[in-house]
């Protein structure tokens, strides 16, 4: 499965009721270090999606202002792990730790 790009603040929420893990990466189409990450969060899609489990999804903070509010993102990227409806972890910036380190939530 891939990365799913978010279209509507409807479409976030019913993949975060139908799925027990959402990652989020906030991005902009014209932020530098997103580019650059964007094929380690698609491998990590790759590999650890699961139907009603994981899903990994984007969210571009231009098209989708409102959702980037609702979840205070300040910088992008800003990578989000929403376990159960709750933030489990947040991360700024393009970290490759950082995709380590979530590995524990799949």
């Amino acid at each position: 499965m891939s990365v799913i790009s978010i279209q509507s603040k409807e479409q976030f929420a019913e993949l975060s009721k139908n799925n027990k893990i959402v990652v989020v990466d906030f991005t902009a189409s014209w932020c530098g270090p997103c580019k650059q990450v964007k094929p380690v969060f698609a491998q990590l899609a790759k590999e650890h999606s699961k139907e009603g489990v994981v899903v990994f999804v984007s969210v571009d903070v231009d098209d989708q202002d409102d959702l980037a509010q609702e979840w205070k993102v300040e910088a992008m990227p800003t990578f989000v792990v929403i376990k159960d409806g709750e933030e489990a972890k947040r991360q700024q910036g393009a970290s490759p730790q950082f995709f380590d380190d979530i590995k524990q939530y799949f």
